[in-house]
Protein backbone atom coordinates (compact mmCIF):
# COMPACT_ATOMS: atom_id res chain seq x y z
CA UNK A 1 0.00 0.00 0.00
CA UNK A 2 1.69 3.60 -0.92
CA UNK A 3 2.95 5.32 2.09
CA UNK A 4 0.76 7.98 3.77
CA UNK A 5 4.38 9.17 4.65
CA UNK A 6 6.56 8.83 1.76
CA UNK A 7 9.99 8.50 2.70
CA UNK A 8 12.10 10.20 -1.11
CA UNK A 9 15.88 9.39 -1.93
CA UNK A 10 17.56 11.92 -1.33
CA UNK A 11 19.96 11.20 -4.63
CA UNK A 12 19.17 12.41 -8.35
CA UNK A 13 17.95 9.04 -9.18
CA UNK A 14 14.63 9.03 -6.99
CA UNK A 15 12.97 5.72 -7.45
CA UNK A 16 14.05 2.26 -7.44
CA UNK A 17 14.21 -0.56 -10.07
CA UNK A 18 14.07 -3.95 -9.14
CA UNK A 19 13.87 -7.03 -11.23
CA UNK A 20 10.77 -7.72 -10.23
CA UNK A 21 8.15 -7.75 -7.67
CA UNK A 22 9.64 -10.54 -5.59
CA UNK A 23 13.35 -10.40 -6.91
CA UNK A 24 15.56 -7.84 -6.60
CA UNK A 25 18.80 -6.69 -4.65
CA UNK A 26 19.58 -3.79 -2.13
CA UNK A 27 22.81 -2.25 0.06
CA UNK A 28 22.56 -1.63 3.43
CA UNK A 29 25.39 0.73 4.81
CA UNK A 30 25.92 3.41 7.20
CA UNK A 31 28.62 6.26 8.86
CA UNK A 32 30.33 6.91 5.92
CA UNK A 33 31.34 10.06 7.88
CA UNK A 34 34.63 11.96 7.91
CA UNK A 35 36.96 11.61 10.35
CA UNK A 36 36.75 14.74 11.73
CA UNK A 37 35.53 18.11 10.71
CA UNK A 38 36.65 19.78 7.30
CA UNK A 39 38.46 16.32 6.60
CA UNK A 40 37.24 14.78 3.37
CA UNK A 41 35.09 11.19 3.52
CA UNK A 42 37.09 8.01 4.16
CA UNK A 43 38.49 5.79 1.37
CA UNK A 44 36.06 3.16 2.32
CA UNK A 45 32.84 5.19 1.65
CA UNK A 46 34.33 6.26 -1.69
CA UNK A 47 35.42 2.29 -2.31
CA UNK A 48 31.95 1.24 -1.09
CA UNK A 49 30.27 3.42 -3.18
CA UNK A 50 32.29 2.40 -6.38
CA UNK A 51 31.60 -1.28 -5.61
CA UNK A 52 27.85 -0.25 -5.32
CA UNK A 53 27.53 0.66 -9.14
CA UNK A 54 29.58 -1.95 -10.13
CA UNK A 55 26.89 -4.03 -8.89
CA UNK A 56 23.86 -1.90 -9.60
CA UNK A 57 21.47 -2.80 -6.93
CA UNK A 58 17.81 -1.48 -6.85
CA UNK A 59 18.54 1.40 -4.73
CA UNK A 60 20.67 1.41 -1.55
CA UNK A 61 19.71 2.00 1.70
CA UNK A 62 21.74 4.41 4.62
CA UNK A 63 21.79 4.37 8.19
CA UNK A 64 22.79 7.96 9.04
CA UNK A 65 25.80 9.72 9.97
CA UNK A 66 26.50 10.29 6.41
CA UNK A 67 28.57 13.65 7.61
CA UNK A 68 30.08 15.58 9.92
CA UNK A 69 27.93 17.89 10.92
CA UNK A 70 28.45 19.08 14.22
CA UNK A 71 29.35 22.99 14.75
CA UNK A 72 29.05 23.46 10.99
CA UNK A 73 28.29 26.94 10.00
CA UNK A 74 25.01 27.34 7.93
CA UNK A 75 27.49 27.48 4.89
CA UNK A 76 29.41 24.42 6.00
CA UNK A 77 26.68 21.98 6.52
CA UNK A 78 25.15 22.88 2.83
CA UNK A 79 28.25 22.09 1.42
CA UNK A 80 28.54 18.40 3.29
CA UNK A 81 24.87 17.86 2.30
CA UNK A 82 25.88 18.45 -1.09
CA UNK A 83 29.08 16.31 -1.37
CA UNK A 84 27.78 13.57 0.09
CA UNK A 85 25.28 13.43 -2.60
CA UNK A 86 27.19 14.04 -5.22
CA UNK A 87 29.18 10.92 -3.59
CA UNK A 88 26.09 8.64 -3.70
CA UNK A 89 25.32 9.97 -7.40
CA UNK A 90 28.55 8.25 -8.55
CA UNK A 91 26.56 5.02 -7.69
CA UNK A 92 23.60 5.87 -10.27
CA UNK A 93 21.54 4.48 -8.06
CA UNK A 94 18.81 5.78 -5.42
CA UNK A 95 20.00 6.20 -1.80
CA UNK A 96 17.70 6.37 1.66
CA UNK A 97 18.86 8.07 4.02
CA UNK A 98 18.09 7.51 8.12
CA UNK A 99 19.27 10.43 9.60
CA UNK A 100 21.91 9.98 12.47
CA UNK A 101 22.89 12.47 15.06
CA UNK A 102 25.83 13.90 13.22
CA UNK A 103 22.81 15.60 10.81
CA UNK A 104 20.55 16.10 13.67
CA UNK A 105 22.94 17.57 16.03
CA UNK A 106 20.24 18.19 18.61
CA UNK A 107 20.12 21.27 16.60
CA UNK A 108 16.99 22.37 15.58
CA UNK A 109 17.57 25.29 12.63
CA UNK A 110 20.00 22.55 11.36
CA UNK A 111 16.74 20.35 11.71
CA UNK A 112 15.04 23.08 10.05
CA UNK A 113 17.57 22.97 7.00
CA UNK A 114 17.01 19.19 6.34
CA UNK A 115 13.78 19.40 6.13
CA UNK A 116 14.20 22.29 3.58
CA UNK A 117 16.35 20.55 1.60
CA UNK A 118 13.91 17.87 1.32
CA UNK A 119 14.69 15.33 3.72
CA UNK A 120 11.81 13.71 5.56
CA UNK A 121 12.89 13.06 9.45
CA UNK A 122 11.01 9.16 9.24
CA UNK A 123 8.84 7.50 6.43
CA UNK A 124 7.85 5.07 4.16
CA UNK A 125 7.98 3.35 0.58
CA UNK A 126 7.60 0.00 -1.88
CA UNK A 127 9.85 -1.56 -3.89
CA UNK A 128 7.31 -4.57 -5.23
CA UNK A 129 5.75 -6.18 -2.72
CA UNK A 130 7.75 -5.23 0.10
CA UNK A 131 7.77 -2.60 2.62
CA UNK A 132 10.69 -0.67 4.27
CA UNK A 133 10.36 2.22 6.93
CA UNK A 134 12.48 4.91 8.04
CA UNK A 135 13.17 5.94 11.55
CA UNK A 136 14.00 8.74 13.24
CA UNK A 137 16.06 7.95 16.26
CA UNK A 138 17.37 11.01 17.05
CA UNK A 139 14.58 13.19 17.20
CA UNK A 140 15.11 16.55 18.58
CA UNK A 141 15.64 16.16 22.49
CA UNK A 142 14.10 12.35 21.93
CA UNK A 143 17.72 10.84 21.10
CA UNK A 144 17.31 6.84 21.40
CA UNK A 145 13.61 6.73 21.06
CA UNK A 146 10.72 6.50 18.68
CA UNK A 147 7.77 7.88 20.48
CA UNK A 148 4.82 10.51 19.82
CA UNK A 149 3.86 11.06 17.01
CA UNK A 150 6.17 9.18 15.19
CA UNK A 151 5.05 5.93 17.10
CA UNK A 152 1.63 6.66 16.26
CA UNK A 153 2.43 7.04 12.80
CA UNK A 154 4.69 3.80 12.65
CA UNK A 155 1.83 1.74 14.37
CA UNK A 156 -0.64 3.08 11.78
CA UNK A 157 1.72 2.29 8.79
CA UNK A 158 2.78 -1.45 9.92
CA UNK A 159 -0.65 -2.29 10.37
CA UNK A 160 -1.65 -0.53 6.59
CA UNK A 161 1.15 -3.13 5.45
CA UNK A 162 0.16 -5.98 7.15
CA UNK A 163 -0.51 -8.13 4.18
CA UNK A 164 3.19 -7.03 2.27
CA UNK A 165 5.82 -10.14 1.62
CA UNK A 166 7.76 -8.35 4.10
CA UNK A 167 8.65 -5.04 6.03
CA UNK A 168 12.37 -3.94 6.25
CA UNK A 169 13.52 -1.51 8.85
CA UNK A 170 16.44 1.00 8.80
CA UNK A 171 17.16 3.72 11.40
CA UNK A 172 20.57 5.21 13.13
CA UNK A 173 20.46 3.73 17.09
CA UNK A 174 20.43 -0.20 17.06
CA UNK A 175 17.73 -1.48 19.30
CA UNK A 176 20.85 -4.00 20.38
CA UNK A 177 24.09 -3.82 20.68
CA UNK A 178 27.59 -5.08 23.31
CA UNK A 179 28.61 -1.61 22.42
CA UNK A 180 27.12 1.90 23.39
CA UNK A 181 23.78 1.81 21.01
CA UNK A 182 22.46 4.22 23.18
CA UNK A 183 18.55 3.11 22.87
CA UNK A 184 16.17 3.96 25.35
CA UNK A 185 15.15 0.49 26.48
CA UNK A 186 11.38 0.97 27.00
CA UNK A 187 10.79 2.44 23.93
CA UNK A 188 13.46 -0.71 22.81
CA UNK A 189 10.51 -3.09 24.07
CA UNK A 190 7.67 -1.39 22.51
CA UNK A 191 9.17 -1.24 18.97
CA UNK A 192 9.97 -4.96 19.46
CA UNK A 193 6.47 -6.24 20.18
CA UNK A 194 5.57 -4.05 17.13
CA UNK A 195 8.04 -5.97 14.38
CA UNK A 196 7.54 -9.17 15.87
CA UNK A 197 3.29 -8.59 15.49
CA UNK A 198 4.16 -7.30 12.11
CA UNK A 199 5.74 -9.15 9.03
CA UNK A 200 9.21 -7.47 9.71
CA UNK A 201 12.22 -9.55 8.35
CA UNK A 202 14.91 -7.40 9.37
CA UNK A 203 15.59 -4.23 11.31
CA UNK A 204 19.12 -2.04 10.14
CA UNK A 205 20.93 0.42 12.05
CA UNK A 206 24.72 1.74 12.93
CA UNK A 207 25.62 4.74 15.12
CA UNK A 208 28.41 1.69 16.93
CA UNK A 209 30.85 1.48 13.75
CA UNK A 210 31.11 -2.13 13.47
CA UNK A 211 29.12 -5.17 12.40
CA UNK A 212 26.87 -7.27 14.58
CA UNK A 213 23.88 -9.21 14.62
CA UNK A 214 21.22 -10.54 16.86
CA UNK A 215 17.87 -12.83 16.02
CA UNK A 216 14.76 -11.86 18.00
CA UNK A 217 11.59 -13.78 17.52
CA UNK A 218 12.58 -14.89 13.83
CA UNK A 219 13.78 -10.69 13.37
CA UNK A 220 17.27 -10.26 12.09
CA UNK A 221 18.83 -7.05 13.99
CA UNK A 222 22.15 -6.31 12.06
CA UNK A 223 24.38 -3.10 13.18
CA UNK A 224 26.16 -1.97 9.67
CA UNK A 225 28.77 0.71 10.56
CA UNK A 226 31.45 0.05 8.49
CA UNK A 227 30.89 2.58 5.99
CA UNK A 228 34.54 4.46 6.67
CA UNK A 229 34.17 5.84 9.81
CA UNK A 230 36.27 5.15 12.56
CA UNK A 231 36.11 1.83 13.87
CA UNK A 232 34.90 0.96 17.04
CA UNK A 233 36.36 -2.68 17.82
CA UNK A 234 38.93 -4.87 16.48
CA UNK A 235 37.87 -7.36 13.07
CA UNK A 236 37.13 -10.09 15.45
CA UNK A 237 34.63 -8.10 16.97
CA UNK A 238 33.41 -6.94 14.01
CA UNK A 239 35.49 -3.68 13.56
CA UNK A 240 35.97 -3.61 9.47
CA UNK A 241 35.22 -2.05 6.61
CA UNK A 242 31.75 -3.57 5.51
CA UNK A 243 28.53 -2.96 3.55
CA UNK A 244 25.42 -5.37 3.32
CA UNK A 245 24.49 -7.07 -0.05
CA UNK A 246 20.52 -8.12 0.42
CA UNK A 247 19.04 -10.26 -1.74
CA UNK A 248 15.13 -10.79 -1.78
CA UNK A 249 13.64 -13.62 -4.30
CA UNK A 250 11.64 -16.33 -3.99
CA UNK A 251 13.84 -18.27 -2.14
CA UNK A 252 13.67 -15.88 1.03
CA UNK A 253 15.94 -12.98 1.93
CA UNK A 254 19.98 -13.42 2.01
CA UNK A 255 22.16 -11.07 3.63
CA UNK A 256 25.69 -10.93 2.02
CA UNK A 257 28.46 -9.00 4.66
CA UNK A 258 30.87 -7.63 1.94
CA UNK A 259 34.06 -5.95 2.99
CA UNK A 260 34.76 -3.68 0.11
CA UNK A 261 37.98 -3.96 -1.99
CA UNK A 262 37.61 -7.41 -2.63
CA UNK A 263 35.76 -6.45 -6.24
CA UNK A 264 38.06 -5.57 -9.04
CA UNK A 265 37.74 -4.10 -12.74
CA UNK A 266 40.90 -3.55 -14.33
CA UNK A 267 41.53 -2.49 -17.87
CA UNK A 268 44.24 -3.99 -19.79
CA UNK A 269 43.64 -2.50 -23.43
CA UNK A 270 41.66 -0.05 -25.27
CA UNK A 271 39.00 1.92 -22.96
CA UNK A 272 39.98 5.43 -23.95
CA UNK A 273 37.26 5.39 -26.95
CA UNK A 274 39.80 5.31 -29.49
CA UNK A 275 40.49 1.63 -29.53
CA UNK A 276 37.68 -0.82 -30.96
CA UNK A 277 38.56 -3.40 -28.40
CA UNK A 278 38.58 -2.89 -24.79
CA UNK A 279 39.58 -5.49 -22.49
CA UNK A 280 38.78 -5.48 -18.41
CA UNK A 281 40.01 -8.14 -16.37
CA UNK A 282 36.88 -8.75 -13.38
CA UNK A 283 37.57 -10.23 -10.01
CA UNK A 284 35.50 -11.32 -7.25
CA UNK A 285 37.30 -12.45 -4.18
CA UNK A 286 34.60 -12.52 -1.82
CA UNK A 287 32.69 -15.81 -0.63
CA UNK A 288 29.85 -15.38 -2.88
CA UNK A 289 28.93 -15.84 -6.26
CA UNK A 290 27.95 -11.97 -7.42
CA UNK A 291 26.72 -10.02 -10.50
CA UNK A 292 28.32 -7.08 -11.82
CA UNK A 293 25.38 -5.51 -13.82
CA UNK A 294 27.28 -1.96 -14.72
CA UNK A 295 30.83 -3.03 -16.01
CA UNK A 296 31.47 0.28 -18.00
CA UNK A 297 33.78 0.02 -21.49
CA UNK A 298 34.95 2.99 -23.21
CA UNK A 299 34.34 2.72 -27.44
CA UNK A 300 33.97 4.37 -30.04
CA UNK A 301 30.42 5.61 -30.94
CA UNK A 302 28.58 3.30 -33.17
CA UNK A 303 25.38 4.35 -35.42
CA UNK A 304 23.56 0.87 -33.75
CA UNK A 305 23.32 -0.33 -30.09
CA UNK A 306 23.21 -3.75 -31.06
CA UNK A 307 27.10 -3.55 -33.31
CA UNK A 308 28.92 -3.89 -30.29
CA UNK A 309 30.03 -7.95 -29.30
CA UNK A 310 30.60 -8.51 -25.89
CA UNK A 311 32.89 -12.19 -25.01
CA UNK A 312 34.52 -13.48 -22.15
CA UNK A 313 37.58 -15.38 -21.63
CA UNK A 314 37.60 -17.86 -18.40
CA UNK A 315 40.06 -20.21 -17.52
CA UNK A 316 39.43 -22.57 -14.16
CA UNK A 317 41.93 -23.54 -11.80
CA UNK A 318 43.15 -26.38 -13.80
CA UNK A 319 43.86 -24.36 -16.71
CA UNK A 320 40.93 -25.60 -19.20
CA UNK A 321 38.94 -22.76 -21.13
CA UNK A 322 35.13 -22.20 -19.58
CA UNK A 323 32.16 -21.00 -21.62
CA UNK A 324 30.69 -18.14 -19.45
CA UNK A 325 28.33 -15.36 -21.15
CA UNK A 326 28.11 -11.78 -20.33
CA UNK A 327 26.05 -9.39 -22.02
CA UNK A 328 25.52 -5.60 -22.68
CA UNK A 329 22.84 -4.49 -20.81
CA UNK A 330 23.10 -0.45 -22.10
CA UNK A 331 25.00 2.12 -24.58
CA UNK A 332 24.77 5.43 -24.08
CA UNK A 333 26.33 8.48 -26.36
CA UNK A 334 29.28 10.32 -24.09
CA UNK A 335 28.86 13.40 -26.51
CA UNK A 336 32.48 12.79 -27.43
CA UNK A 337 32.47 10.21 -30.31
CA UNK A 338 32.76 7.54 -27.81
CA UNK A 339 30.39 5.40 -26.21
CA UNK A 340 29.75 3.96 -22.85
CA UNK A 341 29.19 0.16 -22.96
CA UNK A 342 27.82 -1.51 -19.57
CA UNK A 343 28.10 -5.25 -19.80
CA UNK A 344 26.30 -7.42 -17.37
CA UNK A 345 28.15 -10.55 -16.03
CA UNK A 346 27.85 -13.05 -13.30
CA UNK A 347 31.17 -13.36 -11.18
CA UNK A 348 31.47 -16.68 -9.00
CA UNK A 349 33.22 -16.30 -6.27
CA UNK A 350 37.26 -16.77 -6.20
CA UNK A 351 37.38 -16.34 -9.78
CA UNK A 352 39.00 -13.59 -11.81
CA UNK A 353 38.86 -13.46 -15.82
CA UNK A 354 38.64 -10.89 -18.75
CA UNK A 355 35.58 -9.54 -20.49
CA UNK A 356 36.25 -7.94 -24.01
CA UNK A 357 33.84 -5.72 -25.44
CA UNK A 358 34.73 -4.78 -29.41
CA UNK A 359 32.79 -2.26 -31.51
CA UNK A 360 32.12 -3.99 -35.06
CA UNK A 361 32.16 -1.87 -38.22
Amino acid sequence: MPSQRPFPALTTLREPVPESDEAFTFVVMGETRPTLPRMPFPRFAVETMREIRLLRPAFVLCTGDTIWGYDDTRQELLNELDRFRALADTTDVPLFNALGNHEMQTNEPVIELLQERGQRLYGSFDVGRYHFVALNTDEYWKEGRVSGEQLEWLVRDLELNREAEGVFVFMHRPLFSWFQGDFNPDDADVLQELFRSHPVRAVFASHDHFHYEEAHDGIRYLTVGGAGAPLYAQPTSGGFAHYVLVTVSADGVDYNVVEPGHLDVSYVAGNDGLERVSTARVANTTDRDLRFRNVDFRVPRLAADDAYEVATRFSDWERNDVEHQARVRAVSDRGDGSAAVCVEVDVPTGTAFYVTVTASV
